[in-house]
């Protein structure tokens, strides 16, 4: 396993800037229109219907665990070396469903080339308010990628909350609010308090499903 040159725990959260929700794509082949027709497939179907992702152990990957897991269903896992591979599967039909962010599928959910099912962030995205937040079908849900900053370890206080509040000052600025929602992100300029409790929560979470899934890097 790939080990880094330094801790990450030491570093000194300042804050989130903007968050990606992850939704779930299926092929336009898949019998579904929503999260609750392909849990019911699923459980029909035990093993019969596979999920992809861009490799093993990545964010994706750990996604279609905790669907897995949440959902009490049976899926296989399908891994690929990236998101252009298993992209090229799932609008060839290849394989059923895939997690990614929103903005690599738009295109090809805006076109009709694959489905939207469900969205992993803690509400209903914008651009499809009739796509439900798979929370409200699997209490529990959440998958997000995020972007913040950190400071290095042990750097004081004061500075810490004055890149804090620049972060959020900034955020505040109407067109680049418009540029994260071109992108489908959502601006967040949080404190770093609230960003520690992010880590804390996303550490948990993740932590439980590699465990479960018994997942290993090689």
């Amino acid at each position: 396993m790939y080990k880094l040159s330094f801790d990450l725990t030491k570093l000194v959260p300042i804050g989130i800037i903007a968050a990606y929700p992850n939704v779930l794509l299926a092929t336009p082949k898949l019998p579904v229109s929503s999260i609750a027709e392909l849990i019911a497939l699923a459980r029909s179907r035990p093993g019969g219907l596979n999920i992809a992702s861009q490799g093993n152990g990545t964010s994706t990957h750990l996604t279609a665990e905790l669907f897995k897991m949440l959902a009490q269903v049976d899926m296989v896992h399908v891994p690929y070396k990236g998101t252009g591979p298993a992209f090229a599967d799932l609008l060839g039909g290849q394989v059923d469903v895939m997690f990614d962010n929103l903005i690599a599928g738009l295109p090809h959910v805006r076109s009709g080339k694959l489905k939207l099912l469900g969205v992993g962030g803690p509400k209903r995205v914008d651009a499809f308010p009739e796509v439900p937040a798979i929370a409200e079908v699997l209490p529990g849900f959440r998958s997000e990628t995020w972007m913040g900053l950190v400071a290095p370890p042990a750097t004081p206080r004061a500075i810490v909350e004055r890149q804090s509040t620049a972060v959020s000052r900034v955020l505040e600025d109407a067109d680049l609010r418009r540029r994260l929602g071109e992108l489908q992100a959502e601006p967040v300029g949080n404190t770093p308090e609230q960003m520690a409790e992010v880590i804390r929560q996303d550490t948990e979470r993740w932590s439980k499903v590699i465990q479960a899934a018994n997942i290993r890097i090689d």
